[in-house]
């Protein structure tokens, strides 16, 4: 049977939990980490500030009008990478793509894409003529950089 300070003891425990990553003690809410029916507790083992890098921001965290603006400039001519890495540091790659093409209905440009991305066929004529051609008249063949 428990006592008071048992019963007490037991309580504390149940309302705060340690992050697995940072170690830190932490209360048991959806400020601090992210549901999951998974876990014994309903939450995460990691808390939202190791995982977002802040405390209070989820996965679903709410587009700014300087986010979609710097989507609107930089989405057709960079790749997701590159706009997380400047602009964009708590969004992720595919958060980018699903919001520009879903909601924003942005597309990559297409000479970004020409100049961005390789054919099959540009990999295997560089497969093919790798070891024997120099670069420039790979280059030049392929067309992939403007000279």
């Amino acid at each position: 049977m428990y006592g008071k300070k048992e019963l007490e003891m037991e309580e504390q425990k149940v309302k705060t939990k340690q992050c697995k990553k940072c170690g830190k003690e932490l209360e048991i809410s959806e400020y601090y980490f992210p549901k999951d029916k998974g876990c014994t507790d309903g939450f995460r083992n990691v808390c939202k500030e190791c995982k977002n890098g802040k405390f209070g921001i989820s996965k679903s965290q709410k587009w700014t009008e300087s986010d979609i603006s710097i989507l609107m400039e930089n989405y057709p001519y960079m790749s997701n990478k590159e706009i997380v890495e400047k602009y964009l540091p708590t969004r992720t790659e595919s958060k980018i793509g699903d919001y520009a093409i879903k909601i924003l209905k942005l597309h990559k440009d297409e000479e970004y894409l020409k100049y961005r991305a390789w054919s099959k066929e540009q990999l295997d004529f560089l497969i093919d003529n790798y070891s024997f051609t120099e670069m420039s008249e790979l280059v030049n063949l392929i067309g992939k950089i403007k000279l």
